[in-house]
């Protein structure tokens, strides 16, 4: 990891991106929860690819905007979330959220999901091929 504070690290490439959350993947255990904060384009679905990588995914990971929710099968189970559409968390409830508590639960747009406890990584992008992610824990 390069770049930025104590708390955040900056990707310099969409490889890059992926490598971190490969990486990010290795710290997870089922019931985990990271929820994605971040600008249409910031890089999220990327992260999440790196990171179904680091699960032993296999299947291409696309980003969920019409289904709400894609599930991948891999060493731990993905649930990959995209709240954009959704109104609060009441919603995550109604797109399966109590189904997958034994895999890891990504969320895309968590801002409009009403997050609850796990990891919180916010993505912004500095220009067309640096990303910044920074790390908060949610109680």
């Amino acid at each position: 990891m390069n770049g930025g504070t104590d708390d955040s690290m900056i990707s310099h490439s969409i490889e890059e991106t992926e490598s971190h959350g490969e990486a990010l993947a290795r710290l997870l255990r089922p019931g985990d929860t990271v929820w994605l904060y971040g600008d249409l384009g910031a890089g999220k679905t990327a992260l999440v690819r790196g990171l179904a990588r680091g699960l032993g995914v296999t299947d291409r990971v696309t980003s969920p905007t019409y289904a709400i929710v894609n599930v991948y099968t891999g060493r731990v189970p993905l649930a990959h979330y995209d709240a954009y559409r959704l109104d609060g968390f009441d919603d995550l409830l109604g797109a399966g959220w109590d189904e997958y508590e034994n895999g890891v639960r990504v969320v895309e747009w968590a801002e409009r999901a009403g997050e609850t406890g796990g990891v919180c990584i916010i993505v912004t992008a500095l220009n067309d091929t640096e990303r910044e992610f920074s790390l908060c824990f949610l109680p």
